[in-house]
C-alpha cells in the first residue's frame, strides 16, 4: 500500500497570458506544503484533491468543484483583477511498484466536462516525453468505483488495494469508498487538525466510516473478524427458516370435515 506524490501543477488560462504553479515533490514520506497566508496553499491541496476525484472529502455538491477562485473565476494580479478563461490540474503520481502516471482533469473548460479524468501512463510532468499512453476514464458519476472505466476503479487498482465491502445505516453494504480512506492521508487545513482524520463524507452513510478507514490501512483483522461474524448470523438465520419449512412441511395437519 504505497503512493508518491511526485508533482502537481495547475494551469490558468487568461486573456492576459498562461498563469500557474509547478510544485515538485522530490523526496518521499510526509509532504508538508508550507507558505505564508493567502499564497495558494489550499488551492494546491484542494486541486490535489480535485485532480484525484476526491472531492467528496470537501462536499456533496456535485456542480461546483470546491476549489479557490483563483483557478475558478478570477485572481489578482499586479494590482489588476484577471478573468480565468481555463483551468486544469496534472499530478504525476508513482505507485509502490515503481509504475509512474500522470493525472490530468479540467477545472474550467469550454470544451471539456470535468467528470472525466486523462490518465498518462507515465512520467508527463518531470520527465518531457511525447510517448506516453494515455486512458479516459469518468469520476463523480454513479459506478465511478466499480465500472472498468470509472476512474477510481482504476485507481484502486493501480495502488494494489482491495477495499473492503461495509454496511450502511440503511442495512445495503457499499464499498470502502476512496473518498473515505483518504482523509488519513490528505489533510486541508481548513477542514483537518480536529483529529487524526480530516473531514469525512458522512453523506455515504456508513456505518462506523472513521473505524472501517483505520482499519483498512492499518490491516487490521477486526474488520474481517466483524465481517465473519455477520456471515456465520445469515447461515444460522437460513438454517433456522430452513428447519422451520421442514416442520412444517412435516408436521400432521388435522382435516376437519362438516357432517
Amino acid at each position: 500500500m504505497s503512493l508518491r506524490l511526485r508533482q502537481l501543477e495547475i494551469r490558468i488560462k487568461t486573456l492576459r497570458g498562461n498563469f500557474g504553479v509547478r510544485l515538485p515533490m522530490k523526496s518521499r514520506g510526509l509532504v508538508v506544503i508550507r507558505a505564508n497566508n493567502t499564497s495558494g496553499k489550499s488551492t494546491c491541496v484542494q486541486s490535489l484533491i480535485y485532480a484525484l476525484g476526491l472531492e467528496a472529502m470537501l462536499t456533496v455538491n456535485q456542480q461546483m468543484p470546491p476549489l479557490q477562485y483563483a483557478v475558478l473565476n478570477k485572481f489578482q494580479y499586479k494590482n489588476d483583477e484577471v478573468h480565468v478563461d481555463e483551468s486544469e490540474v496534472l499530478v504525476e503520481i508513482e505507485n509502490g511498484a515503481g509504475q509512474i502516471v500522470t493525472i490530468q482533469r479540467s477545472i474550467v473548460s469550454q470544451t471539456r466536462k470535468n467528470n472525466l479524468v486523462t490518465v498518462w501512463h507515465g512520467p508527463l510532468l518531470t520527465e518531457k516525453n511525447s510517448d506516453v499512453e494515455k486512458s479516459e476514464y469518468f469520476v463523480r458519476i454513479e459506478g465511478a468505483a466499480q465500472r472498468p472505466l470509472g476512474f477510481h476503479t482504476f485507481l484502486t487498482s493501480y495502488l494494489g488495494w482491495q477495499l473492503p465491502t461495509v454496511s450502511r445505516f440503511d442495512g445495503t453494504d457499499a464499498p470502502l469508498y476512496l473518498e473515505c480512506v483518504f482523509p488519513l492521508f490528505i489533510i486541508e487545513q481548513k477542514h483537518g487538525w480536529s483529529g487524526i482524520q480530516a473531514r469525512m463524507p458522512t453523506h455515504f452513510r456508513i456505518r462506523e466510516m472513521a473505524k472501517r478507514s483505520i482499519e483498512f490501512v492499518l490491516n487490521l483483522d477486526s474488520y474481517a473478524i466483524v465481517a465473519e461474524r455477520e456471515r456465520l448470523r445469515e447461515r444460522m438465520n437460513a438454517a433456522s427458516r430452513n428447519w422451520e419449512r421442514i416442520l412444517w412441511i412435516s408436521t400432521p395437519r388435522c382435516n376437519h370435515t362438516e357432517e
